[in-house]
């Protein structure tokens, strides 16, 4: 056993300054939780907050539903939630804790609350530690629930907090909020790049550059200079490899998984399988400039996302959830325009509405062949690629600074509530 250094001392959650307490959460906050009913929708109502609604430390409002005002008001006899109140969610992905600091009322469903008007705790801190490792070990020793997991209010209360004295409280949480505080203003600015990322594709892929001149199509309005083709007149499709078991990395061949090419619209080098591959199989490899569709979603407007490879590799497989489209040459189209062109709103239109099924959305790759897409003189393919890459380039480098960030405040999380370091 590690010897405790002085000032310190051991704990049922570890080691901790001897000047800090260790209370259950319900010795130290009002617990409670939202309502366990289901009200009746309205179309303009109070907004019903439940835990889809709670996202990276603030609650989304994209998607709202409303109940009555009497319902709300029936709610907010046990769950009333005020400014500085924490709510998180409490079945199916648990945390996502937020501090209150709005300025409307709602009603909540499904996620627990946390009340601090009789307390003299920091909402900050135990935010904070509601994210922390201290917490979320606790949490999985006693996780409850089969395939959707859920916390009991009960293990909530009975979660044990380390407690320091009330002014390293305040400086802990002044530390950690200004971390916070950059992680949300990176947040704001990769929203607003995407944003402008996708106004930009609107306007390029459907006008061009420069262009005075345009003319009616199938498709839509497009400029006087482009050609319309269909997919099926500029390469040919083939399948992704099957009856392959996934190794151990280093072991095997590296393999495109179904979420790189669902996720991005230039295959990641960086998120791969690996699989054991020989014989004949080999030859199903795939090279620089393959596009590859994701041929099974959950909804039709997921159906068919597209992604790209443009890198060079030796020896690269596809998985069979996909199928690949090889361009016949690149004197006609760019595949660095194509990973573009292929998730613009036209064309994921065109393609989604091929979708077939119920509860799972297939495509037929001879149909998405049919697909017909707008096709500007290669000069142009290559302008429009490079102002979209310099969107994407920044976006990235916001998600690397944002990644940074994350990282740091998960290693002063892991000092400064364990006291490890002492701010005070």
């Amino acid at each position: 056993m590690a010897e405790i250094r002085e000032g310190y001392k051991e704990t049922e959650i570890g080691v901790i300054p001897e000047d800090w307490e260790v209370k259950k959460l319900g010795e130290v906050v009002d617990v409670r939780d939202g309502t366990h009913d289901s009200p009746k929708q309205v179309m303009d109502g109070i907004p019903l907050i439940t835990s889809k609604n709670l996202k990276e430390g603030r609650i989304d409002l994209t998607e709202l539903t409303f109940i009555s005002e009497d319902d709300h008001q029936n709610i907010s006899k046990r769950s009333g939630v005020d400014n500085g109140d924490i709510i998180f969610a409490m079945i199916g992905t648990i945390g996502n804790p937020v501090i209150i600091d709005l300025d409307f009322d709602f009603s909540i469903k499904n996620v627990a609350l946390l009340k601090f008007s009789k307390t003299n705790i920091s909402n900050i801190l135990v935010k904070n530690l509601l994210e922390s490792r201290i917490i979320e070990n606790q949490f999985l020793k006693n996780k409850a629930g089969g395939v959707q997991k859920f916390v009991s209010l009960k293990q909530i209360r009975q979660t044990v907090i380390p407690i320091p004295p009330l002014k390293e409280q305040e400086k802990i949480a002044e530390i950690l909020s200004t971390t916070d505080k950059h992680i949300e203003d990176l947040d704001r600015l990769i929203e607003d790049y995407e944003l402008l990322k996708k106004g930009m594709m609107q306007k390029l892929l459907t006008e061009g550059i420069g262009h005075t001149e345009f003319k009616d199509t199938e498709i839509g309005r497009i400029p006087k200079e482009w050609d319309l083709k269909s997919l099926g007149e500029l390469g040919n499709t083939f399948n992704g490899l099957s009856g392959v078991t996934k190794i151990d990395f280093g072991s095997g061949k590296p393999y495109i998984p179904y979420k790189n090419i669902f996720s991005n619209t230039r295959v990641n080098m960086n998120s791969m399988d690996y699989v054991k591959v020989s014989g004949k199989k080999k030859q199903n490899k795939v090279k620089y400039g393959d596009v590859f569709f994701t041929t099974s979603s959950e909804t039709p407007e997921e159906a068919g996302m597209s992604s790209v490879l443009l890198d060079d590799v030796e020896e690269l497989y596809l998985n069979s959830f996909c199928f690949g489209f090889r361009l016949n040459d690149f004197t006609t189209l760019r595949p660095e325009f194509a990973r573009y062109m292929l998730r613009s709103k036209h064309a994921r239109k065109e393609i989604s509405k091929l979708a077939q099924g119920s509860t799972r959305f297939n495509l037929s790759k001879n149909n998405v062949m049919k697909v017909q897409i707008p096709i500007p003189t290669i000069l142009e393919q290559y302008k429009i690629s490079e102002i979209l890459d310099e969107f994407e380039i920044t976006i990235n480098q916001l998600k690397d600074s944002k990644d940074s960030y994350t990282n740091l405040k998960q290693a002063l999380m892991d000092r400064l509530l364990t006291g490890k370091i002492r701010v005070v």
